[in-house]
């Protein structure tokens, strides 16, 4: 098992650490927020080592006309900007207990660079990227 280390930053608050690894049990979440105001948000991640970003999985805030639903979001949204090295991959993967399949959509993005970032921009109030290693 490696441990990583990155940041996060929602909205225009603090950094925080955020500390995650690759343990088995692959698909699984690697940062979900805390409970936010309903709005729109920033959430941007630094220092990514060894991510790969299949989807996000947003809980809608009570101000939108989508209240009380949750809304899965593609590494392909143009709501997701990436900065640095990111491929965008579509081969099979390894999902622990699942066995091998391809991901949600057909695609993930992919970085082992330290310093790559992404932004997801979103209105809701509580959001998570579940995350896979090969």
């Amino acid at each position: 098992m490696r441990n990583f280390q990155s940041t996060v930053q929602i909205d225009n608050g603090t950094m925080s650490e955020m500390s995650y690894d690759d343990s088995p049990g692959y698909y699984k979440p690697w940062f979900q927020s805390t409970k936010l105001s309903d709005g729109q948000h920033t959430i941007t991640v630094r220092n990514l080592s060894t991510a790969e970003i299949d989807f996000a999985i947003v809980e809608v805030g009570n101000q939108t006309p989508l209240s009380g639903k949750t809304i899965v979001v593609d590494n392909d949204s143009p709501s997701i900007r990436y900065s640095g090295h990111w491929s965008r991959n579509t081969s099979q993967f390894r999902s622990g207990y699942l066995g091998v399949g391809y991901p949600y959509g057909n695609s993930t993005h992919r970085s082992s660079i330290p310093g790559d970032t992404f932004t997801f921009r979103f209105t809701g109030a509580l959001m998570e990227f579940p995350r896979n290693f090969d």
